[in-house]
């Protein structure tokens, strides 16, 4: 399977929280267009900075944590109005 398949069945099973970071030495723009429409949030050409990689790990991270604190948000409030 190539990584753009992956990242499908991947985003199949996890819709929303987990984020993928794509690894490619395809770092044509049409690669890259292709692996955030298949689901990917980020993408990193090959050779990659190790540093680098860390800290989108992180940033992914992060994002990931304040969409569900805002999801929470959301959620509760709902339940605040209905009550």
């Amino acid at each position: 399977k190539s990584g753009f398949e992956v990242c499908e069945e991947i985003r199949r099973n996890y819709p929303e929280n987990l984020p993928i970071i794509m690894i490619s030495a395809n770092s044509d723009e049409d690669n890259i267009v292709k692996g955030f429409k298949v689901g990917s949030n980020d993408y990193v050409k090959k050779p990659f900075n190790r540093y680098e990689v860390l800290a989108r790990i992180e940033t992914q991270i992060k994002l990931r944590d304040m969409w569900r604190t805002e999801v929470e948000a959301v959620r509760s409030n709902e339940l605040l109005g209905k009550i």
